[in-house]
């Protein structure tokens, strides 16, 4: 006699939230794979080509689950793209981005170089976040900032600081007071307490 096969039972599942959810976390984390490794061009595949392998699996998983009658297993596979979108936009109302997962991943370092600056006026330092972009596209720069004064988001006040005249010669701090063009766009952002996300982009 041969072997039959056995069909697996119709219960609710939740492998696709967690697929779904990976997938996503990875996708918005794009931005800074792009940051940290310059793909540029490649992030287009890199991305793209998971998401076709998901889509097949979820497909695949939907013809299975009507074909078997499998309906617990169908709606758990039509609600995961919900259930991950609820929990995302609950993380964003609670104030937890990316930005501040990152901050949080390496503050400890970040603290001790900021601990063992001079204490005689506001605390200034910037790390290097990255960068994005390339030929005939907007490139963007981001830079985190310590500012313990809290006065990065007043240009004029800020610039005029001793400390920030003192280093912004050759890095990022000059073209934050001192904007190229019209076409040269800053945003900044306050991630928690005093450090500040700078993002340029040249266009």
């Amino acid at each position: 006699m041969g072997a039959t096969k056995e069909i697996r039972p119709d219960k609710f599942t939740f492998s696709y939230v967690i697929w779904l959810g990976l997938y996503f976390l990875f996708f918005i984390c794009g931005e800074d794979l792009d940051r940290i490794l310059h793909l540029w061009i490649l992030l287009v595949p890199i991305l793209l080509l998971p998401g076709a392998a998901l889509l097949i699996y979820f497909l695949v998983g939907l013809i299975k689950s009507l074909w078997n009658r499998h309906w617990r297993r169908m709606i758990s596979l039509l609600i995961a793209p919900f259930i991950i979108y609820g929990f995302f936009i609950i993380l964003k109302a609670d104030g937890i981005t990316k930005n501040q997962i990152r901050l949080e991943l390496n503050k400890s370092s970040y603290l001790q170089e900021i601990d063992r600056l001079p204490s005689d006026k506001p605390k200034l330092k910037i790390f290097d976040w990255g960068s994005t972009g390339g030929v005939a596209v907007a490139n963007t720069f981001y830079t985190l900032v310590y500012d313990e004064s809290d006065n990065i988001n007043q240009p004029a006040s800020f610039c005029a600081q001793e400390n920030v005249i003192k280093m912004k010669t050759g890095t990022q701090l000059y073209s934050i007071c001192e904007p190229a063009s019209p076409r040269h766009l800053i945003d900044v952002e306050r991630i928690e307490q005093h450090f500040y996300l700078v993002t340029e982009t040249y266009q």
